[in-house]
């Protein structure tokens, strides 16, 4: 008895069964010209799909298919700082900047800021709030307000400034602006002018200084 041994296994066989059809991806060449710089105005061209259809991805400021219309917006910028030498420079607050509707009082647009006055106390932040409609409904008339609020273990309120928008009819409103974190954060009023509700609560505007 000589035992078991294996079948012999045709080599060419073999390889031609392990013989896969692979094709090497060929990798997509993005010639770069002034017509394909120019394609998105101010925007970024990228290519979509397996068929590597162009789109355009558009800052805040620019929309429509290839960014050649500007949003009508507020182009606000902001610099924080706190009063004084106060204990408040060595908190984190976190800043909520609002578009409102003085009609009906709903937030259309907003941003929020991370500020650390140790840190941030030099920086000049640039935000854009777009009005809701394109052209924006001349019908209505808008305001800017921040909200400030103190980083412990919650968000604890502080604060409120409330910003009045110049020459409405603009499409475009540049607006600057410096806010000062006061020392001690707003008092709740026990009189107010204004209805609140049950829910609500009633707090003084911070004074632009």
């Amino acid at each position: 008895n000589s035992g078991y041994f294996p079948p012999v296994i045709n080599q060419i066989s073999l390889s031609s069964q392990q013989s896969i059809n692979i094709k090497p991806k060929k990798p997509l060449e993005i010639k770069t010209s002034i017509e394909l710089i120019e394609y998105c105005n101010r925007g970024i061209v990228i290519y979509e799909g397996t068929s590597y259809e162009k789109k355009c991805l558009c800052p805040p400021n620019y929309y429509g298919s290839r960014c050649q219309w500007q949003n009508q917006r507020i182009s606000l910028t902001l610099q924080i700082r706190p009063v004084g030498s106060h204990e408040n420079k060595h908190s984190i607050y976190d800043i909520f900047i609002y578009l409102i509707d003085d009609k009906n009082g709903i937030i259309h647009n907003y941003e929020v800021i991370n500020y650390i006055p140790s840190i941030d106390c030099n920086t000049k932040y640039n935000r854009y709030l777009l009005y809701p409609d394109q052209p924006k409904n001349v019908s209505h008339t808008y305001s800017i307000r921040i909200d400030i609020y103190e980083k412990l273990t919650l968000l604890n309120y502080y604060g409120s400034w409330n910003l009045f928008i110049p020459f409405p009819f603009l499409p475009v409103n540049r607006i600057s602006t410096l806010i000062r974190i006061p020392s001690e954060k707003s008092q709740l009023l026990t009189k107010c002018s204004i209805q609140c509700g049950t829910n609500g609560k009633c707090f003084k505007y911070i004074l632009i200084q």
